[in-house]
């Protein structure tokens, strides 16, 4: 409000206005830089989470295809497989293809 703001001036000399002035500024920055860190905190957790999520989906993908190729070189039909593993159609025709 500008009659607080005429007041304020006419009660402080220019020198303890722009203390004043400074440190505010100050209080603002450190806010910032808070709630910088802690935005930078949880995004870093966040990215953590995704790829160990990440990383297990792959594993057990990867573990899949390989008890699927094991299955299908001894003998497994492609039905029997694919209720054990999950896998889909596509890929355990590929697998054979490679068996």
């Amino acid at each position: 409000d500008e009659d607080f703001l005429e007041a304020l001036n006419a009660a402080l000399s220019e020198e303890n206005i722009m203390t004043l002035g400074e440190r505010l500024e100050q209080k603002g920055f450190e806010r910032g830089r808070l709630l910088g860190e802690r935005l930078e905190q949880k995004g870093f957790e966040r990215g953590m989470l995704s790829g160990i999520e990440q990383g297990l989906v792959q594993g057990k993908h990867e573990e899949a295809l390989e008890i699927a190729k094991n299955m299908l070189l001894n003998g497994a039909t492609l039905d029997f497989t694919k209720k054990v593993t999950g896998l889909p159609d596509e890929i355990l025709v590929k697998l054979t293809h490679h068996c």
